[in-house]
């Protein structure tokens, strides 16, 4: 009984270190090193775009995301490499929105022929090619800036708030969490975060609030600009006289507008078909 016990150990151990581990799983096509920042297409009006072309243009190594005037944010992903070069993505880079999946790229080149040094030549197959340059100063500056929609979380660690530009005093910046974060323009945010925010106590309860958050030089966030959303009209504008001034204007689109001058945001899923009338 005991040899046969032996013999069936033996067996499975044999089994067990004549198996081989499982083959590592090739790495992921990125997008070359050379494309990466930010780029952006500035064009006056003409036959073909009577607006004229406003257009921020942010490369990752395995997306690209683009704020342009009049449509909301658009995040491309991977789907198909079929060249690469150190200057040269040859492929399909696609979107999804309510309406589905949609081309974003089918080719992105550095430096293409006939075109200015600096030129990043983005091609969407049978809807034509743009020329970008690299951002301006203000461009790249202002990519430290995130307006996003979020759900506030706890607040703590309270720290006394530098007075506002009105004068008015004794607030606090609270240790502040965030979850749910929807970016519409500028940087990138995870879903999750933490960031300083301007309060005189605490909320009493959560809320789902338009953001304007920077990142600091040491890589903290603080919420520059807050506004709660209307219930009527699923607008929130960032109009409170005390508020620190952000030197940005996020593109025109479909969820960010201008109201009598003042940065506002539009979100349907805020609008409360039981909220009071006038």
């Amino acid at each position: 009984m005991s040899a046969r016990f032996g013999l069936m150990t033996m067996s499975v151990w044999a089994a067990a270190c004549s198996a081989e581990p499982p083959p590592a799983e090739p790495p992921k096509p990125q997008i070359p090193a050379a494309l990466h920042g930010c780029w952006e297409l500035r064009q006056e009006p003409d036959e073909e775009h009577p607006n004229g072309l406003s257009e921020v243009l942010q490369v990752k190594a395995d997306r690209i995301i683009i704020d342009a005037e009049g449509v909301d944010r658009q995040v491309g992903t991977i789907e198909l490499v079929q060249r690469l070069t150190s200057t040269l993505f040859d492929g399909r880079i696609a979107g999804h929105d309510e309406q589905g999946r949609f081309t974003m790229a089918t080719e992105l080149e550095l430096d293409p022929e006939g075109a200015p040094p600096g030129t990043l030549l983005l091609r969407e197959g049978d809807a034509g090619s743009y020329h970008f340059t690299r951002c301006s100063a203000a461009s790249a500056a202002a990519q430290r800036f995130s307006l996003a929609i979020a759900t506030s979380g706890r607040q703590d660690d309270p720290r006394p708030a530098p007075c506002g530009p009105d004068g008015n005093c004794g607030d606090f910046l609270y240790r502040s969490e965030f979850r749910g974060a929807r970016v519409l323009a500028g940087a990138e945010l995870p879903k999750q975060f933490d960031a300083r925010l301007k309060l005189h106590t605490p909320y009493i309860s959560n809320y789902v609030l338009a953001l304007i958050v920077e990142r600091l030089a040491d890589g903290t966030l603080i919420v520059r600009r807050q506004a709660g959303f209307n219930g009527r009209t699923g607008i929130a504008c960032f109009n409170a006289p005390d508020e620190w001034p952000v030197d940005w204007k996020p593109e025109q689109m479909a969820a960010v507008r201008y109201e009598r001058g003042d940065l506002c945001v539009f979100d349907k899923s805020q609008i409360d078909p039981h909220a009071p009338k006038d």
